[in-house]
């Protein structure tokens, strides 16, 4: 019998009386969260050598759903994926994670490892300190994406956003002032 966590009570599926869109939305969704499960519980311990507790399964599908934010369409780039794989790894001293170029719980547990390593806070989230760190193990310049690093392509894309909206505010306000003095 399949039994699926709500709130603080346990009850098995079939006595769930949320019959319709919202029931089977919250079934799929205790189906979809039992596989993640499965497959965070192998990767970590893969790392770290022990089943992890529910908090630490909590925190890993969060920061897998924080890097898919900070990252976006990055993390379907093997070569990049790749990279970091490789980063964890040289890191680490060992061969810890997959080098498959396939962002997953894995790659996620891989971070947080490499992280406490290196004596950062072990979030699992790949933000700016682990990636330079990460640069620094690996004793390359970064990668690339031909104008330079992924927080230097941020930080001119930020520029010339507020370029365009500094133009268009500015156009506006010439609009209506020309408009006013009609």
């Amino acid at each position: 019998m399949l039994v699926v966590e709500a709130k603080e009570e346990r009850r098995p599926v079939e006595s769930y009386e949320g019959v319709g869109s919202v029931g089977y939305g919250f079934f799929l969704e205790a189906l979809k969260t039992i596989k993640d499960s499965a497959l965070i519980e192998r990767a970590f311990q893969q790392v770290f050598r022990r089943k992890p507790t529910l908090s630490e399964k909590y925190h890993i599908a969060s920061a897998y759903e924080e890097n898919k934010k900070i990252w976006g369409i990055r993390l379907r780039n093997p070569k990049f994926v790749k990279w970091i794989q490789q980063a964890i790894n040289r890191t680490l001293g060992k061969n810890v994670v997959a080098v498959d170029g396939i962002f997953g719980y894995q790659t996620v547990v891989g971070i947080m490892a490499a992280q406490k390593a290196l004596g950062l806070k072990p979030t699992g989230v790949l933000d700016q300190v682990t990636f330079e760190k990460f640069k620094d193990v690996m004793g390359a310049a970064a990668i690339t994406t031909g104008e330079g690093t992924f927080f230097e392509k941020k930080r001119a894309q930020n520029f010339w956003l507020w370029v365009v909206v500094g133009g268009i505010v500015l156009a506006g306000a010439v609009y209506l002032v020309t408009r006013s003095k009609e």
